[in-house]
């Protein structure tokens, strides 16, 4: 069978990546994909992937080389600290078991560590470099709160009336066609000009079951989903025409239209503050991953 030859793949200042570097990154999601893939769509699926890590190795290798040029390390404690963290957090009680795990995920326990070291590295770098330079103040929350104000707005609100006719169970359809046309025909009387609730209280004699009520204020999705497309639909003081649902023919004024609230700026000041900082945060990052790799030699052999 064909053989793939070690060769290296990219070259990150004075470092090298080899393919079987990469290979060894992307094993997890390897797998994952020959569960979804068969035949071709799996060799292209698999490329994509495999320059999609390799960039994300050079910009990893690209910050720990910083990391380093600045003398940021972990001690052997701070990653046993965080592994036994993990192991708590996920119930693993034993060596063997975490062991079994990683195994379960194509890992082996010195990789796994490398990987943590990794990580805590590149925390402390960009805690140093980025975050601690992300200042926001003041004025930027409240710009923030001006021209983001759709997003602190309450649910709109509805208030309704309605008059509705039971459908009795098994009703044959001679009568169900007998109340829409008797619902029919109160809707109108009531668009011509009759009182909503005075109609509906002349028709009890006329339809069983016939009950109209105030129904008070709704917020958006707390009506069935064809009651709130009607009164969607309708203007202060308009009346629905007569909608049938498992509960019986509906007919709904709709009353009142509430104004648009806004939450005070006060009470989403906190909220405002990790948005405001974590945009603040993304920007700063994509500026000085560029500059670390504007400053960088790098070249891509894949």
């Amino acid at each position: 069978g064909a053989m793939t030859v070690e060769r290296i793949v990219a070259i990150v200042n004075n470092e090298i990546i080899t393919l079987s570097e990469v290979n060894e990154e992307v094993l997890p999601g390897r797998f994952r994909l020959e569960e979804s893939y068969a035949g071709d769509g799996l060799n292209i699926t698999t490329d994509r992937l495999l320059r999609e890590k390799l960039r994300k190795m050079i910009d990893k290798r690209l910050q720990l080389q910083a990391a380093k040029k600045a003398g940021i390390s972990v001690s052997q404690e701070d990653i046993k600290g965080v592994i036994e963290d993990i192991k708590r957090k996920n119930s693993i009680r034993s060596d063997k078991e975490f062991s079994g795990t990683l195994e379960e995920e194509h890992l082996t326990l010195e990789t796994y560590t490398a990987q943590i070291r990794d990580q805590l590295i590149l925390i402390k770098l960009i805690n140093r470099e980025v975050r601690s330079k992300v200042v926001v103040r003041d004025a930027d929350l409240h710009d923030y709160y001006n021209n983001h104000r759709p997003l602190f707005a309450f649910p709109s609100e509805i208030k309704i009336s309605q008059i509705l006719i039971p459908l009795p169970k098994a009703a044959p359809e001679t009568l169900v066609e007998d109340l829409r046309k008797k619902a029919s025909g109160l809707a109108e009387e009531i668009r011509a000009g009759g009182d909503f609730f005075n109609t509906a209280k002349r028709y009890k004699g006329i339809i069983d079951g016939i009950a109209a009520a105030d129904l008070g204020f709704f917020r958006k999705g707390d009506l069935m989903p064809s009651l709130e497309k009607a009164a969607d639909s309708l203007k202060s003081g308009e009346i629905s025409y007569p909608i049938e649902t498992q509960a019986g023919i509906h007919i709904i004024r709709l009353d009142e239209r509430g104004s648009v609230r806004y939450k005070p700026f006060e009470e989403a000041a906190k909220e405002i503050e990790g948005a405001v900082y974590q945009e603040k945060y993304d920007e700063a990052l994509a500026v000085w991953l560029k500059e670390i790799r504007d400053g960088a030699h790098v070249e891509m052999r894949f």
